[in-house]
């Protein structure tokens, strides 16, 4: 096999078509920016206030595009033919229900770029490990000599690299992103998990898994879709598609695309007689058996894009964990502090706990998303010296662990920084791994990340007002 070639991509019409774009977040200014150079008549419009906005506000007034805050009513909108719809607005928004009464076409942001990408491009679906997926084979390709970007759910909006002068562009994209996709249509996807998550949104498990589904909605035969069948539900969407996935698992038991043996990860294609080695589980920077699905689901595609196994290998062994993925913030009287805030579910947060070698005490809580915490209480309980609990889902967590761990109703992050410190002996590792989102404390897991490590700063410098 080997990565196609960029093509004239599909496009569309832009040029004096009305576009709205429902939400001022990164991927709905960077849409309003590509679709004003492109020639559209733009209006961006959220329904927050005015004064919760001034910066995006600001933004879009430099760009020359019209924006609208606090809006209330449809009507407000005027006449549109198009609407971008970001992630963070549900799909039965009383706006959308109105739009798709008047025939107007309703798109995400995904959407609009892969019109416009005449790059191949990989997406990278899954509950858990999608960031470090999207990287690690990132780093994967460039070692390889391809001209690459990653982008999408990861940080940068996928509109905004799409015309690059890539050999190939790798997106994340979450279930959200998923929802309002059309025509979109990857030369290879990676569906790496699916557990439960973001209920609130989906209202059911069924539902979530249907999201995620739809990474595959266009796709057919000839293209590359990876899936991971360790994961339950990941290899009923598989057993599901019209044509043949390739599979990945941890344990050679079966026929596979990728599996590892002993020490070795390997590869091997339908094209290929033989299994080839493309690293070692030493390679990896990071212990954890999910890392090494990871990895394995990034080269079955390095492959297929036709990177060798020396720059697969090459690739692995420079890949690292983003910034708040187990990330090693301070060392003080032989104490480890750990930033894992990207842990904002159970299965994560448990997975990686159990990379961490020795004793450990948890920081953990915060917006549940209408998941049960008794797993991750059940895991805190076998694994955890002690648990500091913050947010939102601390009360549910101190329930479930029943006593069995000395748990502390922290309140603020920064409290429970300070109490896990005096608890800790050397040897320990205090570690944040929330299993919850943070957005009852916090603007994002990035910010609950920075501030952990700013609590951590503050006890090595004895400022701890």
């Amino acid at each position: 096999m080997a990565l196609p070639n960029r093509q004239q991509p599909r496009g569309m019409d832009l040029h004096g078509r009305r576009v709205g774009v429902f939400g001022m977040a990164r991927s709905g200014l960077a849409a309003a920016a590509f679709l004003k150079r492109k020639g559209a008549q733009v209006v961006v419009f959220d329904q927050k206030p005015a004064e919760a906005l001034a910066k995006e506000l600001a933004e879009l007034g430099e760009l020359g595009v019209g924006a609208l805050a606090g809006v209330q009513e449809y009507d407000e909108l005027g006449a549109l033919e198009t609407l971008i719809v970001s992630p963070g607005v549900p799909v039965d928004h009383p706006f959308l229900a109105r739009a798709r009464g008047g025939c107007v076409e309703i798109i995400s942001e995904i959407e609009l770029a892969w019109r416009f990408c005449p790059a191949p491009m990989v997406a990278v679906a899954g509950t858990n490990g999608k960031g470090s997926t999207t990287t690690i084979l990132g780093e994967m390709l460039r070692a390889g000599g391809l001209s690459v970007t990653v982008a999408g759910n990861i940080g940068t909006p996928l509109i905004s690299v799409v015309e690059g002068d890539w050999d190939v562009v790798v997106a994340e994209l979450s279930s959200f992103q998923l929802e309002t996709i059309a025509d979109f249509h990857p030369w290879a996807a990676i569906l790496l998990n699916i557990t439960p998550d973001h209920l609130d949104r989906h209202g059911t498990f069924e539902g979530y898994v249907a999201a995620k589904a739809r990474l595959f909605k266009n796709m057919r035969e000839g293209d590359v879709a990876v899936v991971n069948v360790d994961n339950e539900a990941a290899r009923q969407v598989a057993q599901s598609l019209p044509f043949e996935a390739l599979r990945v698992a941890a344990a050679c038991k079966e026929p596979l695309a990728a599996c590892v043996e002993g020490d070795e990860l390997l590869v091997q294609l339908p094209s290929e007689q033989n299994p080839v080695t493309v690293c070692r589980r030493s390679d990896l920077s990071v212990r954890g058996e999910h890392y090494l699905t990871n990895a394995l689901c990034a080269a079955v595609v390095a492959r297929s894009a036709g990177c060798t196994a020396d720059a697969i290998r090459t690739g692995v062994r420079s890949w690292r964990p983003v910034d708040h993925q187990l990330t090693e913030v301070a060392v003080i009287n032989g104490v480890r502090y750990v930033d894992d805030s990207k842990a904002t579910n159970p299965a994560s947060a448990v997975a990686d706990l159990n990379t961490v070698e020795g004793p450990v005490i948890v920081i953990a809580g915060g917006l549940t998303k209408g998941l049960r915490m008794r797993d991750f209480a059940e895991a805190l309980a076998r694994r955890a010296r002690a648990a500091f609990l913050i947010g939102e889902g601390a009360g549910e967590i101190a329930t479930d662990i029943a006593g069995r761990i000395p748990a502390t109703l922290s309140g603020t992050l920064e409290e429970a920084v300070r109490a896990a410190h005096a608890v800790a002996e050397p040897g320990d590792t205090v570690i944040l791994a929330p299993a919850c989102a943070s957005f009852d404390q916090f603007r994002g897991q990035a910010q609950r990340g920075e501030r952990f490590a700013e609590a951590v700063r503050a006890l090595g410098s004895g400022n701890q007002a």
